[in-house]
């Protein structure tokens, strides 16, 4: 399964939301894409190839992310509990365990790729997009 996200720019207002306002936005033809297959391994794997990172994550650890999530620690503390997982690969790790453990929707074996022509921290959403 493949899915894509778009850049996007903010034409007006982009500091406005955090007060309750709209913003007016656009979205552009760079994009970001994930692709999610099975394999024949057990457990997880999120591949982010334009950071460098093969992230392999069992069942058990990734329950025990979705309870340290759960818990509701701050983000500091957060990171420190599971520094053992890739930082870069942390956020995807933690929506991975919400899917598998709070919505049963991933069953073991799966693997994500995730490649993105957005740049990142030059206002695009890059983040939202990947996410």
């Amino acid at each position: 399964m493949q899915a894509i996200a778009p850049a996007v720019i903010k034409l007006l207002g982009e500091h406005a939301v955090v007060y309750g306002k709209f913003a007016l936005a656009a979205a552009i033809s760079i994009y970001a894409r994930a692709n999610a297959y099975y394999t024949s391994d057990n457990g997880f794997e999120i591949k982010l190839p334009d950071l460098g990172v093969d992230e392999r994550i069992g069942k058990d650890r990734l329950e025990r992310l979705y309870r340290s999530y759960r818990a509701g620690s701050d983000f500091k503390e957060f990171v420190s509990l599971n520094k053992d997982i890739n930082s870069n690969a942390l956020p995807y790790a933690t929506i991975l365990a919400r899917l598998t453990c709070e919505y049963k929707c991933i069953a073991e074996g799966v693997s994500v790729e995730l490649n993105s022509d957005i740049p990142i921290q030059k206002g695009f959403a890059s983040s939202a997009a990947c996410s």
